[in-house]
């Protein structure tokens, strides 16, 4: 599975910063990442994940203003958190429970605590996965909320207008 994401300054129209491009495998995630400045592809790097890796969310886990992942792997029913060193480099991952069959994964700050959290849809169970982050880069155990049947996609945004996030 391939994901490509471009990188812009917020409010300015047609401003790429950069783009990374995202092969995701079993076991590891490919990236190749694009150099804003010189407009060309540096060398792939390889990261190791969780069995099956299916789906990915960028954010600032632990502060540091740094790009850091969260990927879901459907195999072996975790997500893996891989903080960014600010290089273009990632550390190695920590994982987190998340449910049977995980599907879809986004983040945002879903307790109003301004700390970055995960939910994940687990299709293999109908259910949405929770993880509230600590600001530290690290995240509390999962907390599970039944969906309707075949859920197969989240996403996060104020959907009924009273300031908070909901997915």
């Amino acid at each position: 599975m391939e994901v490509c994401m471009c990188l812009g300054e917020q409010g300015k129209k047609q401003s790429i910063v950069g783009s990374v491009r995202v092969y995701l495998r079993n076991y590891q995630c490919l990236f190749f990442s694009f150099a804003a400045c010189t407009r060309l592809f540096l060398n792939q790097t390889t990261y190791a994940t969780g069995s099956e890796p299916y789906s990915l969310t960028v954010a600032d886990f632990n502060g540091d203003t740094n790009t850091d992942l969260a990927v879901i792997n459907a195999n072996d029913r975790t997500v893996s958190i891989l903080l960014g060193t600010g290089t273009g480099a990632f550390l190695n991952q920590t994982t987190y429970a998340a449910g049977s069959q995980p599907y879809s994964i986004t983040s945002a700050d879903f307790n109003n605590d301004t700390k970055v959290d995960l939910a994940i849809v687990n299709l293999g169970e109908n259910t949405v996965s929770i993880l509230l982050g600590t600001g530290m880069g690290t995240f509390l155990n999962q907390t599970t909320y039944a969906t309707g049947f075949g859920p197969t996609s989240v996403i996060a945004a104020d959907f009924n207008n009273d300031t908070k996030v909901d997915f």
